[in-house]
């Protein structure tokens, strides 16, 4: 008998809990989140909150933590628990830097420049030795500007300017010497 009652207790708890976390709300823009879940800023993805704070104890392996207790910054980790990219904030907009890491490492994959949660200003990505690998210019979201992408040896490997989002001019192709090979009109 008291078997029984600790199974229905617990039953009822499981059910109480399930109902919970299965409700769902709309944000503004009509995506249903459920109660602890949240969208970032810079994205439309939803991301699951397991803790305000990342714990590298609660890390199970799964997904993405996020400390968004600062209302300047969001930092997500992996689930290893290294950073895995830090995202400025001005009035609840991406403004500013972001910075993405590789996982194990700890070195940063690209910085790009955002201007009240838009692509402003110059993107950059890196090799995983720290190398340039490319380098953009963004106006309001859109490439505008030269873009320069490198071999792992730190030499140009092409490099061409866009206007308005579409390539204009000729692309220059180097080889890995740095030697011009090819005119692409």
């Amino acid at each position: 008998m008291k078997q029984l009652i600790i199974l229905l207790i617990v039953s009822s708890v499981a059910v109480v809990i399930f109902t919970q976390t299965s409700k769902k709300t709309n944000t503004a823009d009509g995506i249903s989140v459920r109660p602890n879940e949240r969208k970032t800023p810079n994205s439309s993805a939803i991301h699951q909150i397991t803790s305000p704070i990342y714990d590298p104890r609660a890390a199970t392996g799964h997904g993405t933590r996020i400390d968004d207790s600062s209302p300047d910054e969001i930092r997500e980790y992996y689930a290893s628990g290294k950073l895995k990219r830090t995202t400025p904030l001005r009035q609840k907009q991406v403004h500013g830097l972001e910075v993405n890491y590789y996982d194990m490492e700890e070195k940063k994959s690209k910085e790009s420049s955002f201007f009240t949660g838009k692509k402003h200003g110059r993107q950059m990505e890196f090799y995983k030795d720290g190398t340039i690998k490319s380098k953009v210019i963004y106006q309001n979201n859109i490439l505008n500007g030269w873009a320069n992408y490198y071999y792992p040896n730190g030499k140009l490997k092409s490099k061409c300017r866009y206007v308005a989002g579409k390539k204009s001019g000729t692309e220059m192709i180097y080889n890995e010497q740095g030697k011009l090979i090819d005119q692409i009109k």
